[in-house]
């Protein structure tokens, strides 16, 4: 449903606007373009659908009973189909050296208590991303990302990149599986390789994948997903490059001037227009403080609702 009333059209026209600026202002070309994001990579396949003989009503597949571990992999890709070696995030207080078997080479790895990503993770790959690509002040480049906090309101991560010639610009909220071209052609089929990876695994060994196996499976798959064909095709097809603000028809669009809201305690149903879709001025804290902390140089955002769009130079 969020994502169904989060992709309106006057939100997608304020992204293409700031990102048709952006792109004018910089003279940046397909090879300055990134996307990166984050996947959840579990230890327990997802069963695959088996064909049997016409009439069965019992077949057998083998899949792990355990749970399953977290590990997060962020991943980036360019419009011009560079893409950035992947980061693994593991779930843990202690990291463990057999983790890093087997991983695809380049691979850089980080470790929280949860296996998510945070504000420091993103950090250490921005770290990772900048030595990998070498934008500077004089040759900028661009990374689209979604507008978690630990993007937007990462004031550390803000100000690396800006001391080196990274530009960052968010997605509207809930508009990823429009707009973001990792979501668009990479992630379905690096999840159907890595799934894959795991049922010839635990069928060959009979035993349990664990997380020390995470980096030898992503090596199984991670290649075969990040092609060039593959993250030229989910820039195109998201209308970030080339760019192309009128690539989605009217008829791709949530109505949103007369969304319906139902107030089933009293029977009534009633309309709520939707106004006030112009950016806002996003306030970053620092310290604690209720203060807000503006940085030397400029910066500028745009948020429309509860989503960010945020251009910082």
């Amino acid at each position: 449903m969020a994502r169904a009333s989060g992709f309106i059209k006057e939100r997608t026209d304020i992204f293409y606007d700031t990102l048709t600026q952006i792109v004018d202002e910089n003279k940046l070309q397909a090879s300055d373009i990134f996307n990166v994001d984050e996947t959840a990579l579990s230890t327990v396949q997802r069963p695959r659908k088996v064909l049997a003989q016409k009439g069965k009503h019992e077949v057998g597949s083998m899949t792990s009973a355990e749970r399953g571990t977290l590990t997060t992999g962020i991943f980036c890709m360019s419009a011009a189909g560079v893409f950035v070696p992947p980061m693994l995030v593991f779930k843990g207080l202690r990291f463990k050296p057999e983790w890093k078997i087997g991983a695809p080479p380049g691979t850089t790895f980080d470790m929280t208590e949860n296996g998510w990503s945070n504000a420091e993770v993103f950090l250490n790959w921005l770290k990772t991303f900048v030595s990998f690509i070498k934008p500077s002040k004089d040759k900028q480049c661009l990374i689209i990302l979604d507008g978690h906090t630990s993007h937007t309101k990462n004031l550390e991560a803000i100000e690396y990149a800006r001391d080196h010639g990274v530009i960052l610009l968010s997605l509207p909220s809930h508009t990823s599986h429009r707009l973001q071209p990792l979501h668009v052609s990479f992630f379905g089929p690096l999840k159907t390789y890595f799934h894959k990876a795991c049922e010839v695994y635990f069928r060959t060994h009979l035993t349990k994948i664990t997380v020390s196996h995470i980096s030898h499976l992503l090596n199984e798959s991670y290649p075969k997903s990040a092609v060039v064909a593959t993250a030229i095709n989910g820039f195109r097809a998201t209308g970030i490059w080339p760019i192309n603000k009128d690539l989605f028809e009217d008829h791709d669009f949530a109505v949103h001037t007369n969304m319906p809201v139902v107030i089933r305690n009293d029977a009534v149903t009633r309309d709520q227009p939707n106004d006030d879709i112009r950016p806002s001025t996003s306030q970053i804290m620092k310290n604690g403080s209720d203060r807000p902390f503006m940085p030397e140089t400029p910066c500028s955002s745009a948020s429309v609702g509860t989503s960010r769009a945020k251009k910082i130079y």
